[in-house]
């Protein structure tokens, strides 16, 4: 009989596991293919937020996704922006980073953290430089974060 529960169990929470990355995808995909890079980032960080990581990497160019997947690449023990709160995300500028796309963006991100970050910070406001390009016909994509310009 416990055996049984056991697997009951195992079987519910691999559907409502299975349920919540659907859920996710069909909320966050789409964003990502917007018009406008704001709503884009902002997609990013929400995604995240509501622990959707392996879903917001899709907004990442595949340079920055190969860069992460590095393997002196530092990542925390948890995604900082997790819970985070006061998401702003403002209008871009037409900083650009990198020169290498059609268009190129910038957006300096803030929200609240309830972590301490990777380096030590303790939990509280965060600012990132985040720069977003796309070439004709294609999507925006996250092209850099960093946080200085």
């Amino acid at each position: 009989m416990k055996a049984s529960v056991f697997r009951g169990a195992l079987i519910a929470a691999l559907v409502i596991a299975l349920a919540y990355q659907a859920v996710g995808a069909a909320v966050f995909l789409p964003r990502f293919g917007s018009e406008d890079p704001r709503e884009v980032v902002t997609a990013y960080y929400d995604a995240q937020r509501w622990g959707f990581r392996a879903i917001a990497v899709r907004a990442l160019s595949p340079e920055l996704q190969e860069t992460r997947r590095a393997a002196d690449f530092v990542r925390g023990l948890h995604d900082d922006a997790l819970f985070c709160g006061q998401l702003e995300v403002p209008a871009p500028s037409d900083a650009t980073m990198y020169g290498e796309h059609a268009d190129e963006v910038q957006m300096v991100v803030e929200y609240r953290s309830v972590w301490t970050d990777e380096v030590g910070n303790p939990p509280g406001k965060r600012l990132y430089f985040v720069y977003a390009g796309r070439d004709e016909g294609e999507p925006w994509r996250i092209l850099g974060i960093g946080t200085g310009p």
